[in-house]
């Protein structure tokens, strides 16, 4: 028989090698797989035809929200806060890269649904300066 069988592994699925597959949180496992190539390397368009939102696109926002990105980490992207923590640590005195690197966590987290219209609906909660969603519905 085929060894994937043997594994337990399903022929069409491929598992990063065993430590690779953990998260920020040390999570990992079998339920973290490598999407085929031709996901990667289709258009950055998510299947709602919206436009998957660009590492200059999230920059741009990141500079919007100021100070207040780790607030809109926890209460509107549901990240926590230890990460959130991370983040700050890894770019101490540069908010506007804090607050990039967050969205850029959130992105990869939200995956297809990474639009602007999806984080203009995540961000609706907070009491962020208007220009943030003026930006938002522009993308």
């Amino acid at each position: 028989g085929d060894p994937r069988d043997v594994a337990g592994g399903s022929p069409d699925a491929v598992t990063e090698p065993a430590g690779c597959g953990e998260d920020a949180f040390g999570r990992g496992g079998a339920e973290h797989r490598v999407p085929p190539a031709s996901i990667l390397t289709s258009p950055r368009v998510s299947p709602g035809g919206g436009r998957l939102l660009s590492e200059r696109d999230l920059l741009r926002v990141a500079q919007l929200l100021g100070h207040e990105w780790q607030e809109v980490g926890v209460l509107c992207l549901g990240l926590r806060r230890c990460r959130l923590e991370q983040i700050r640590e890894n770019n101490p005195h540069r908010t506007a890269l804090c607050g990039f690197e967050m969205l850029r966590e959130w992105r990869q987290r939200a995956g297809a649904a990474a639009t602007a219209a999806h984080l203009r609906d995540c961000l609706s909660p907070a009491q962020l300066d208007p220009e943030v969603f003026a930006l938002l519905e522009q993308l």
